[in-house]
């Protein structure tokens, strides 16, 4: 459906973005789809492909002459484009004759695998010299098997893993929850349409650095509702509240992929703090708010070589669950206090998203588990549903409120006009997020999906 629609240099290239860093590319003896000035008349359909596809990836006006399957090539081996994007490729080259020998390939299907013209048998070798002349991927040349090819991508798989992603057996157990959930947060970006004004008024209200940003946060603040005895607790206990965030917003808007961004991000750009970050609903415990405290003291000890946790972690065991629990809250305050001590000027950001899903027992809702009052150099960032009873509490705690809202402005109206022929509904939804057209969130997804159906009913 999309290649009538004149679509497929875009797809194709959009789908080699979506799925990095990792490429493999094979290579026989047939060209592809390609244009050829001067014999006959151009094609209708692959003219519109390329006029479509240079509107989106502007370099390939340069190669008027490749195949899609040459331009799909280059895009991996980023001949025009940025040099600095990971990318894991492996190259396989046939061997035709002896793959139709090997494979015992019946003659009657021997033309498939043959180039289809003269001119395309030139332009194929001169792809495959292209990647054998490039040195930053390894390429097998000439296999003769799908035995041996499939050895070849395994072993080039493989070995890639274990050199950019190596075990690390001797994680703590503090340290396996942390990959656990930063891992978690990268899946929520696979497929995000990114928003960058909303992660950079978040991350302003996070980190305010610069004097209007500070103006903005006090501005806030004051616009947000009454305060009284803010300032007297600061002065008092040398917290401060613009620096605990509590972002808010209906369920399905978004919360939990704009914090990954957001932490992914902090991550980035500021890699010498420390970051907790807690998605609750990732595992069995991520719901019990003692798991959450026991993390931060646990995290915050390890990496700040923290006496004191490591006397209040040493307790896990002479004490029953219930004592164990009481203990860590009340030490938990302290163990701050001592973190912004022992960073030395380092940023600590503790990021929590989901506190609406917590375990409701024990006044979990409540947030009697945290500090009332966040030090100086502590900065805190929640998410919870509007309304729910841990938003509530977050306010009475004067945290700064950003409320993340349905931005229907952003987004373009879809109805039953818009499906193609033979397209389903839940079609029509993913290939405008793959053209990412469209700043679509569940909120937005489930309703329209509903009326598309109803629509296509009548």
């Amino acid at each position: 459906e999309e290649s009538g629609g004149g679509e497929v240099i875009k797809l194709c290239l959009e789908e080699i973005d979506a799925c990095q860093p990792w490429f493999i590319g094979m290579l026989g003896d047939r060209y592809g789809w390609h244009r050829r000035p001067g014999h006959g008349d151009p094609d209708p359909l692959l003219e519109s492909t390329f006029e479509f596809g240079q509107k989106y990836f502007e370099w390939i006006e340069n190669f008027p002459t490749a195949s899609v399957t040459e331009l799909e090539i280059r895009h991996v081996l980023n001949d025009t484009e940025d040099q600095d994007r990971e990318i894991h490729a492996s190259f396989y080259l046939r061997d035709t004759p002896g793959f139709l020998t090997a494979e015992q390939v019946t003659e009657a299907d021997w033309p498939l695998y043959e180039p289809e013209t003269e001119y395309a048998a030139e332009q194929q070798k001169r792809l495959r010299d292209l990647v054998r002349g490039q040195s930053r991927f390894p390429v097998l040349d000439q296999y003769t098997s799908l035995q041996q090819l499939g050895e070849a991508i395994k072993l080039n798989l493989t070995t890639t893993i274990q050199e950019n992603y190596p075990l690390q057996d001797h994680l703590t157990e503090a340290q396996k929850l942390s990959e656990l959930h930063f891992g978690f947060a990268r899946t929520r970006l696979v497929g995000y349409v990114e928003q960058p004004e909303l992660i950079a008024e978040l991350e302003d209200w996070i980190q305010p650095e610069t004097s209007a940003a500070q103006a903005a946060v006090s501005s806030s603040l004051r616009r947000l509702g009454s305060f009284g005895g803010v300032a007297k607790q600061k002065e008092q206990s040398g917290g401060t509240t613009a620096h605990a965030v509590c972002l808010v917003g209906e369920a399905g808007l978004g919360k939990t992929t704009l914090t990954a961004a957001v932490a992914i991000e902090l991550q980035k750009a500021d890699p010498d703090a420390i970051l907790f970050l807690h998605f609750v609903g990732v595992n069995s415990r991520s719901a019990d708010p003692m798991h959450i405290v026991w993390r931060i003291i646990a995290e915050l000890t390890e990496e700040l070589g923290l006496e004191t946790g490591e006397a209040i972690l040493d307790k896990r065991g002479s004490l029953s669950p219930s004592q164990f629990r009481e203990h860590m809250t009340n030490e938990l305050p302290s163990i701050l206090v001592d973190a912004v001590a022992a960073a030395n000027g380092r940023r600590i950001r503790v990021m929590i998203d989901g506190l609406d899903q917590l375990q409701s027992d024990n006044g979990a809702h409540h947030l009697g588990w945290l500090p009332y009052v966040i030090p100086n150099g502590v900065q805190l960032v929640m998410t919870c549903r509007a309304g729910s009873d841990p938003a509530m509490a977050a306010l009475r705690r004067h945290c700064v409120k950003f409320e993340l809202a349905l931005l229907e402005e952003r987004m373009t109206p879809v109805s039953y006009t818009h499906l193609r022929a033979h397209e389903t509904p839940e079609h029509l939804v993913c290939r405008l997020l793959l053209e990412k057209k469209k700043k679509i969130t569940n909120s937005y997804v489930v309703p329209h999906l509903f009326t598309l159906k109803e629509e296509q009913s009548r």
